[in-house]
């Protein structure tokens, strides 16, 4: 499914004549080079490892779509921490904010497993990202407990991120309370519902959060903290198809 959307957005690139946004074969969950890869490469710019990374060939499988040329992906085996300025983490979600949409065939076990993959994807986001820069999380779910308690989850295991008010003010709807953010947190989130009381658009669901980094996760006292706090989990190995963009873009 990942693979699927990384080839068709190199495809589109292709086809429009770009020449400087790649689309890369890439394990997000593990997206943050070991502290020995990292220290072993003598130019850790992010552009620079992705344009020396080896080029797959990939091509459709089954369908009309077969017959299509093959593309090729940069397979980049992950990024030194802290070289990006922005991040945008789009994780798989149980999708329940796409209409028209009459039901949702999926169980609690399923969502569960979305979520420890969110909390996952979340660790290499706040690591990728450097001090003063942004990351903005967002899914295509109604579900407050993959957003709203998301937010909750990421402010309370890594110090070094702090909340910041979405971009533009006066779009879509606060957080909703009750899901571990407080009132002025709340308002700092957007959500977008269809038919919420209060929204200023009609639109799908969905969810976005930012978050400023303040410290770096080199520093003594962001480290000790985020030892104390911080839970590791394993990415789970998803079941059937989900939504979220997993393909990675520089």
């Amino acid at each position: 499914h990942s693979k699927r959307k990384a080839r068709d957005l190199q495809a589109l690139f292709s086809r429009l004549g770009i020449s400087n946004a790649f689309a890369l074969h890439l394990d997000s969950a593990h997206a943050v080079l070991p502290t020995e890869k990292a220290d072993a490469i003598e130019d850790k710019a992010p552009r620079t490892l992705v344009l020396q990374a080896p080029l797959m060939e990939t091509k459709p499988r089954g369908g009309k779509k077969a017959e299509a040329a093959p593309v090729r992906l940069r397979k980049v085996p992950g990024f030194c921490a802290e070289t990006f300025d922005k991040v945008l983490l789009d994780p798989p979600c149980s999708a329940m904010g796409l209409r028209p949409r009459l039901a949702v065939e999926s169980s609690e076990n399923d969502t569960a497993d979305l979520r420890a993959a969110q909390r996952c994807l979340l660790w290499s986001a706040a690591m990728l990202v450097k001090p003063g820069g942004r990351l903005v999380f967002s899914t295509c779910t109604v579900d407050p407990e993959e957003n709203e308690r998301m937010v909750r989850f990421a402010l309370d295991t890594y110090p070094y991120l702090r909340l910041v008010p979405t971009q533009p003010r006066g779009l879509g709807s606060p957080g909703l309370p009750g899901f571990g953010l407080s009132p002025e947190e709340c308002a700092m989130v957007s959500r977008f519902q269809p038919g919420a009381a209060g929204s200023s658009v009609d639109s799908i669901g969905f969810f976005v959060a930012a978050f400023e980094k303040v410290s770096s996760i080199r520093d003594r006292e962001t480290v000790m903290a985020s030892k104390a706090t911080t839970v590791v989990q394993a990415a789970p190995t998803l079941q059937g198809e989900s939504h979220g963009h997993g393909a990675s873009v520089v």
